[in-house]
């Protein structure tokens, strides 16, 4: 609550979310015996909750910016570079600092480190103790981001998955509907599996010529299927 009221939410509005997150709430967990007794909710977001995500991100906002308030950090031309987003660990343990007094942890587990470049270099960044995993590639939101910055790979990945999709919605596209409401379908069902998270990508023409070719192929197979 006195992260809200800091970011300036009405106290009307601050009421409403203290009445979904009042503070005696309990879960009971269900097991193949029974369930379990009352367990007492203690911190988190309701997962699912259209309000979680912004409740998360303001919460997180005001510790990265309080985590960066004081000057610390990397001087590069006269301006202090100490931003966890852009730098490297130069304030990660400050991060984790102020992360236990949020009553946050970062995970070390899932926690992993990239280096991207034309040269190849280990990594022996930290968290507490225990040196994060440096890896090659990473799943982020459904986008592989390697190190060799090879959109190729993944977009024969994603032109993969999206003739998946289609072959699983095929026996709905071959039925007797318009070929206007079946357009709608291949957006909505399978040409979003390949545009989603592209906005930022920067596809070779070879790359774009693939997806044409794949997306001509499938939406040629529908519509004489009608």
């Amino acid at each position: 609550m006195e992260v809200l009221a800091k970011a300036g939410i009405p106290s009307h509005e601050r009421r409403l979310v203290c009445e979904i997150y009042w503070i005696y709430q309990s879960a009971k967990v269900k097991l193949t015996s029974g369930t379990t007794e009352d367990i007492m909710i203690q911190r988190g977001v309701r997962q699912g909750c259209i309000l979680s995500p912004s409740l998360f991100n303001l919460y997180s906002e005001y510790l990265l910016q309080e985590a960066i308030s004081e000057k610390s950090g990397v001087l590069i031309n006269s301006v202090s570079i100490n931003n966890i987003r852009y730098a490297d660990d130069t304030m990660l343990d400050r991060i984790v600092d102020k992360c236990k007094g949020y009553g946050m942890e970062i995970n070390a587990k899932k926690t992993k480190t990239m280096h991207i470049g034309r040269d190849t270099k280990t990594l022996t960044i930290a968290v507490g103790n225990a040196v994060l995993e440096q890896v090659s590639k990473y799943l982020y939101l459904e986008h592989m981001i390697t190190d060799d910055v090879a959109t190729l790979k993944e977009a024969q990945i994603r032109i993969e998955k999206t003739r998946q999709k289609f072959w699983e919605n095929k026996e709905l596209l071959r039925r007797n509907v318009g070929l206007i409401t079946k357009k709608r379908i291949m957006a909505c069902y399978i040409f979003s599996v390949f545009n989603y998270g592209c906005d930022a990508c920067a596809y070779s023409k070879t790359i774009q010529r693939r997806y044409r070719r794949s997306k001509s192929g499938a939406t040629g197979d529908f519509s004489t299927s009608h």
